[in-house]
């Protein structure tokens, strides 16, 4: 994945005078590279549990894994990378369109007790399917008895779901502006 940000020129044509001056860029890319990561981490937003962030804003920080798992790597005299190992992060990143892989439909838990485990980890004949002949997407909505009237649903049953792009690892102008200065007090040392 590769990132724009304002000012990339600039800091570019820097770089490339510093990576000639200079005999060890690596004090200089490795100082950018935490610079980055604390503002990436910075901007996730925080969202009540079970609320959505908004499309184009930060995904929701639920389990924090995705925060938690930004890193970078110097590589070599004149690249950092800056990601996550989390398969999620590209498509939190860029949105798309998910589908089940090992099962007929994702499902997607509607309560807490549903987060805790799947479908298939209930026992025999607690959860039942109600079809939805509505939505050619949505398979219908799987219920569990909840007293002797009560049905209480757990799970929406879906054949895909379309993400919307909530972009997270972004280069901040700040981060532009700090990577400009560091470069040019090390040139001056």
């Amino acid at each position: 994945m590769e990132l724009k940000a304002e000012g990339m020129k600039k800091v570019r044509a820097r770089f490339a005078r510093m990576a000639r001056v200079l005999d060890d860029p690596g004090p200089v890319l490795r100082d950018f590279g935490h610079q980055v990561v604390a503002s990436v981490v910075d901007g996730f937003q925080r969202v009540a549990r079970g609320e959505q962030s908004a499309p184009g804003l930060p995904p929701a920080n639920r389990s924090g894994l995705l925060r938690q798992s930004v890193t970078f790597e110097v590589k070599g005299a004149t690249a950092v990378e800056i990601g996550t190992n989390l398969i999620y992060g590209a498509i939190q990143h860029f949105g798309g369109v998910v589908k089940p892989v090992r099962a007929r439909a994702l499902a997607i838990p509607l309560n807490a007790a549903a987060r805790r485990r799947g479908p298939r980890e209930w026992p025999d004949g607690t959860l039942f399917l109600v079809p939805d002949d509505d939505d050619p997407d949505r398979v219908g909505i799987l219920f569990r008895a909840k007293g002797a009237e009560d049905l209480e649903p757990m799970y929406v049953l879906r054949a895909k779901v379309t993400l919307p792009a909530r972009p997270w690892l972004k280069i901040y102008p700040q981060d532009v502006e700090y990577f400009l200065a560091r470069i040019e007090e090390e040139m001056a040392a």
